[in-house]
């Protein structure tokens, strides 16, 4: 049997096993996002990011991937398929300086009034919504794009529910500074790993291992759910009530449906018989 063959086989399978599903997603798949981030509260009023100020971002999660680039890309609000946004709150937790002028570790911890609203731990909620309504290029204001953000069905939540979550950045302090710079300038550069807290999503969720690596700590069994980076940009631009731009990707591992794995053996049947035939 061929590759291309099996190839086939394994994306008609997923194809159709996921047009019933509110979301269509991949066995390993990638969350490409575009986000707003602004300083929600600044404790000491310098301009800095310090301990215990809070951040907090609108997230537009524009399409999903293959972990493996086998299969083409799905792209969310349009196509029919339904518009993925969400909310996120982070406080700063520790400071360290990196030996560069202006330049941090910062880690994050959740923050007590997203907990309030979202449950213990909670760092990002993401909703699923069938109107597309949510466009942080237009949005606006803060509350008119959290508005927009969170009207959907609470399709997941995210943040610190084991030893080994983690949430960090390396880069500028100063969001004054960041305001200013150009869409294209990185500020920093951010890494986390979550647990999923909330999982509305109908699949079951993997956990995946997270890189032993410099910045990321292997506490616990190292095996969180959510892992993820990506970058904050300037905010030059954008509404008075934004600091930055983010781009963040994510990667989610969920237990195909069973619908899945039945297409799939068909499939890789049918690739069978076929490829005997030829040999006749």
């Amino acid at each position: 049997m061929k590759l291309k063959s099996l190839g086939i086989a394994l994306g008609l399978a997923l194809g159709v096993a996921n047009s019933a599903s509110a979301l269509d997603m991949y066995a390993n798949s990638i969350f490409e996002d575009d986000n707003l981030d602004r300083v929600v509260l600044d404790v000491n009023g310098n301009g800095l990011l310090d301990v215990g100020d809070r951040l907090r971002s609108v997230v537009e999660i524009v399409k999903i991937s293959d972990v493996f680039g086998f299969y083409p890309s799905i792209v969310l609000s349009g196509g029919g398929q339904p518009e993925l946004t969400g909310i996120a709150e982070i406080e700063v937790v520790a400071k360290i300086p990196t030996g560069l002028p202006g330049q941090f570790v910062l880690q994050f911890g959740p923050s007590a009034a997203f907990t309030a609203t979202y449950g213990a731990g909670a760092m990002t909620a993401f909703f699923v919504d069938g109107a597309n309504n949510l466009d942080v290029a237009t949005c606006g204001s803060a509350a008119a794009c959290e508005a927009a953000a969170i009207d959907g069905a609470h399709w997941a939540t995210f943040g610190f529910g084991d030893a080994d979550d983690q949430w960090f950045s390396v880069g500028l302090d100063s969001f004054a500074a960041a305001a200013g710079l150009p869409g294209a300038s990185k500020v920093a550069t951010f890494n986390y790993a979550m647990s999923m807290l909330v999982n509305n999503t109908g699949r079951i969720v993997n956990e995946q291992n997270v890189p032993c690596v410099i910045g990321f700590s292997c506490a616990g069994d190292a095996k969180p759910d959510m892992i993820g980076s990506g970058d904050v940009l300037g905010g030059l631009g954008l509404h008075p009530d934004w600091d930055a731009r983010s781009d963040f990707d994510y990667t989610l591992s969920v237990v195909p449906e069973p619908t899945t794995l039945a297409l799939l053996g068909i499939g890789l049947l049918g690739a069978g018989v076929m490829g005997r035939r030829r040999k006749q």
